[in-house]
């Protein structure tokens, strides 16, 4: 079972650096939203690493999980509200 903790605790630190990247990367322009988003996530991600490492049952990693959660809502919502803005411009524009 501890492998499994291990496990968890690697991709779960990888993912919150390839967040990161994403985040701060300056030429990725995401939004307000879409990054918000994925900062709860990668910061999720280090919590789920944290608990991991530190040998916690599996079940602990629920807030983690559910702050993954909250995070890719956010950047699902953040996707809509620019896919609206792009829709709305392209039928705003003169031909």
């Amino acid at each position: 079972m501890r492998e499994l903790h291990i496990i968890n605790g690697i991709i779960s630190t990888i993912t919150a650096l390839a967040l990161g990247y994403v985040v701060l990367h300056p030429r990725v322009h995401e939004g307000l939203w879409i990054k918000a988003g994925m900062i709860i996530m990668a910061v999720s991600m280090l919590a789920s690493a944290a608990v991991s490492f530190a040998g916690d049952p599996l079940e602990h990693t629920f807030n983690a999980a559910f702050a993954l959660r909250i995070g890719v809502l956010i950047v699902c919502i953040g996707y809509g509200i620019k896919y609206r803005k792009r829709i709305e411009d392209d039928h705003h524009e003169p031909t």
